[in-house]
């Protein structure tokens, strides 16, 4: 018997357009400089919720949207 699985499928096509402001978060994330944590809090809800932008409605263009907020969150 396998285990039960909750995975998600990425929505790809918003992924690959979003590339550079992914690079950026993640590059924002593993930095020395100090981050909000609210905004911490945002990028895991965004990862997580399978409902969200990474993963629902492929024609949607809201990610960029999402990902912009959620790097100004970051910022002290």
């Amino acid at each position: 018997m396998r285990p039960l699985t909750f995975r998600v499928p990425i929505c790809r096509a918003k992924i690959l357009r979003s590339r550079e402001t992914l690079e950026a978060l993640a590059d924002r994330l593993t930095s020395t400089d100090p981050v909000d944590a609210c905004g911490v809090a945002r990028v895991r809800l965004l990862l997580t919720d399978g409902s969200g932008p990474v993963y629902a409605h492929p024609t949607a263009d809201d990610l960029e949207p999402a990902l912009e907020r959620t790097l100004m969150a970051l910022r002290l």
